[in-house]
């Protein structure tokens, strides 16, 4: 048997026995959905919590608004190109950016594809938008759906 086929037969185990476990506990459950959906809303962000992190200096962070601060500084460090970096220091940082978009497998679109993106919605793509649009469905704060209706009639 292949690595992959022991793979795939240990992930459709541990499937089923994670299926069989939810449906055990709905079960059990039964009327009490209340306490069932809290305790899997509890188990959920308990996975999602992050207890600890490392700042920039290998400090050990464990308060909530310092893990915050953390994860603030690291990403406006990783993509901080304003004025206030030195030049030598903006330019580096402008050339490994350029560098890794060079080396990565990024998907371009093709320059038709790019064209027909750019250019202006037409009235026809328009009238055909509000046409699939769903029916009975309140529009948003900014939709003035009657005067474009208006327009697109004349």
């Amino acid at each position: 048997m292949t690595k992959r086929n022991q793979l795939t037969t240990h992930l459709n185990r541990a499937i089923q026995r994670s299926y069989q476990h939810y449906k055990h506990m709905i079960h059990e459950h039964g009327d009490k959905c209340g306490r069932l959906l809290a305790n899997l809303l509890k188990q959920r962000r308990n996975q999602l919590y992050i207890p600890k992190i490392k700042d920039a200096h290998q400090q050990l962070r464990h308060l909530p608004d310092q893990i915050s601060t953390a994860f603030d500084d690291y990403y406006q460090d990783l993509y901080c190109l304003h004025q206030a970096t030195p030049e030598t220091q903006r330019s580096h940082k402008v050339e490994d950016i350029r560098r890794y978009l060079d080396t990565a497998n990024v998907p371009g679109i093709e320059k038709v594809d790019q064209e027909a993106l750019e250019a202006p919605i037409t009235p026809k793509e328009l009238a055909h938008a509000i046409k699939k649009a769903n029916t009975g469905k309140a529009p948003g704060a900014r939709w003035h759906a009657p005067s474009i209706l208006q327009n697109l009639r004349k």
